[in-house]
């Protein structure tokens, strides 16, 4: 409004497209397409690009919906709200064992304030559980803790396993080589493949980009075997492919009886990988449900779907629902 120029470079385009005045794609260092988000969107509409759009823009194919509220009122018009319904039986593997934490308190001054206050919960073993909350709320801590760098001064943890890897907000803190391929030394092709690092094979990990060394950090982390895997924020940088191929590597080891702890703002990976959803509140996690109930019952932290269309069903939290929970008029 200040007659600013903003670029930005962004992943996440839920809450970004509806501002931009123009939008570029670009693939292979070129600019395949340029022009406002709405007609970038009809041009790209069904081409290997959709992917990259928000959830909300491919629900109609014949129009193109440029806000949430544009999406909200295209629902009201092509689906009726469906009170009676009868939901899917999904089956809930009950956790057999936890790992519990019991009053842990974590300060890093004497007399400064607690990060982690008194903070109890039971993680269940063999499980994908993610870990939401604002900024400074203590997840990176308490994540910390479970991984051993950090010691409370108060509190217990049982049932911790025995080996567990950790990825942090910054990837290159794992990174000791002078090139990608280094890294990857004893890392079996088959489970390289998937994060496309090859063509960076002779470059530093320091020279990737953010995304980059996220796949690079993601493919170490998730190639070693452990029991536990605890990942801080590990969709940073990844487009919707690459987010799609790290989810199913995740409920692979799932598969394989592993734990996995996420910490996440990403709600619509959130809703779409986890079993569970717990929330951290100044130093403590105040809620831990199953993922459906947890966005259900939610309005800031949820999915842009649930708050597009959960006046139309209080069930839709991904695009995925739409059809299932509404009926066409």
């Amino acid at each position: 409004e200040y007659g600013t120029t903003i670029i930005i470079a962004e992943q996440r385009l839920e809450d970004i497209v509806p501002f931009a005045d123009n939008m570029l794609v670009m693939e292979k260092g070129m600019v395949v397409a340029q022009g406002t988000p709405r007609d970038i969107y009809a041009d790209l509409r069904g081409t290997k690009y959709n992917a990259f759009f928000p959830t909300y823009m491919k629900l109609f194919a014949g129009r193109t919906v440029l806000t949430k509220k544009e999406a909200r009122l295209a629902l009201e018009q092509e689906y009726a709200s469906q009170q009676e319904i009868t939901l899917p039986q999904v089956e809930k593997d009950e956790p057999l064992s936890f790992i519990e934490c019991r009053n842990l308190s974590l300060r890093f001054e004497k007399n400064g304030k607690d990060i982690l206050a008194k903070c109890c919960c039971k993680i269940p073993k063999e499980q994908i559980t993610c870990l939401v909350g604002g900024n400074g709320s203590g997840k990176t801590t308490f994540l910390r803790v479970l991984a051993g760098l950090l010691l409370p001064y108060k509190g217990k943890i049982k049932g911790l396993p025995q080996s567990m890897q950790y990825l942090p907000q910054n990837p290159l803190y794992l990174f000791m080589e002078d090139t990608v391929a280094g890294e990857l030394s004893g890392i079996e092709e088959e489970l390289q493949a998937p994060w496309q690092l090859s063509e960076f094979a002779q470059r530093h990990p320091a020279d990737l980009s953010g995304g980059e060394r996220q796949r690079l950090g993601l493919c170490k982390i998730l190639s070693q075997e452990a029991e536990c895997y605890l990942l801080d924020e590990p969709t940073k940088g990844l487009d919707f492919p690459m987010k799609e191929i790290l989810m199913k590597r995740l409920q692979e080891l799932k598969q394989h009886g592993k734990t996995i702890l996420v910490v996440s703002h990403d709600m619509e990976f959130t809703a779409r990988l986890a079993d569970l959803v717990a929330m951290m509140f100044e130093g403590e996690i105040v809620v831990m449900e199953r993922t459906r109930d947890f966005f259900e019952g939610n309005q800031f932290y949820t999915t842009a779907m649930h708050r597009i269309a959960g006046q139309l069903n209080s069930h839709i939290i991904v695009e995925e629902d739409v059809n299932l929970y509404a009926k066409k008029k």
